[in-house]
Parts: structure tokens; C-alpha cells; sequence
């Protein structure tokens, strides 16, 4: 592993949590000092199911715009573990944890806080 290679070519493994796979919000991160990358799989606020809506509220546009033409995140199919929506893709690096809450919860205030993955119940398949 080389420290300083492109955050792509790194495993990342969850350290915390954030929400419920089949509620509003879910997203697992790994934090590494004080960055904070938000991990594939992870599902972006459901009050913002595709593009259009974001494209509708000025600060989800503007916290999720360049995530979005990077092709970071894009809209999946719902599954029984997991509702339609805008899912992440490819692991996204945020300079704090805050940074990372405010892109999952699309600029709106943030419901809930990071969990240890520790604590995450073992029905949410960790």
C-alpha cells in the first residue's frame, strides 16, 4: 500500500456509519486522520431521488453538481435492501466529516450523526 496513491488504487474499509440501508439517508465512511471518504454503495438524502430534483433545490445543486458530472455517484434501481436513488459509486474523498454529512444529506441540515462501525446493527450486513 503507498500512502500517497490516488484514493481509487486504496481498500478502504467502513469505519463509520450513518443512517439505515433502507431509510432516508445511508452512507459508510472511512475516516483516516482528518479526511473522510464516503464509500460506494452509499445513498445520498431520498428527498433527492434523481438529477431533476437536485437540479431544483440551488444548494443541492451546488454541494452536488461537480460530484455528479464526475460521474461519483448516478441514479440506481431499488432493491428490497435498498430504495431508488442517487448511490454512490466510486469512493469519494471529503476534506472533514462534515464535508461528507453535508453531500449524503444533499446541503440540507443534517438528522443524524456518524456511528462507529462498531455499533452498526449486524442486519445492516457489516
Amino acid at each position: 500500500m503507498f500512502p500517497n496513491a490516488a484514493p481509487e488504487t486504496q481498500y478502504f474499509k467502513p469505519t463509520h456509519w450513518l443512517g439505515s440501508p433502507l431509510g432516508d439517508v445511508w452512507g459508510l465512511m472511512c475516516k483516516r486522520g482528518n479526511w473522510a471518504y464516503v464509500l460506494p454503495g452509499s445513498r445520498i438524502s431520498a428527498r433527492f431521488p434523481n438529477f431533476a430534483t437536485i437540479a431544483e433545490n440551488s444548494k443541492a445543486f451546488e454541494v452536488l453538481k461537480q460530484h455528479y458530472k464526475d460521474g461519483l455517484f448516478c441514479w440506481k434501481k431499488g432493491t428490497r435492501q435498498r430504495l431508488a436513488g442517487m448511490v454512490v459509486t466510486e469512493t469519494i474523498q471529503f476534506k472533514a466529516e462534515r464535508e461528507a454529512t453535508e453531500f449524503l444529506f444533499a446541503g440540507e441540515p443534517a438528522a443524524e450523526e456518524w456511528k462507529d462501525v462498531k455499533s452498526m446493527p449486524k442486519c445492516f450486513g457489516n
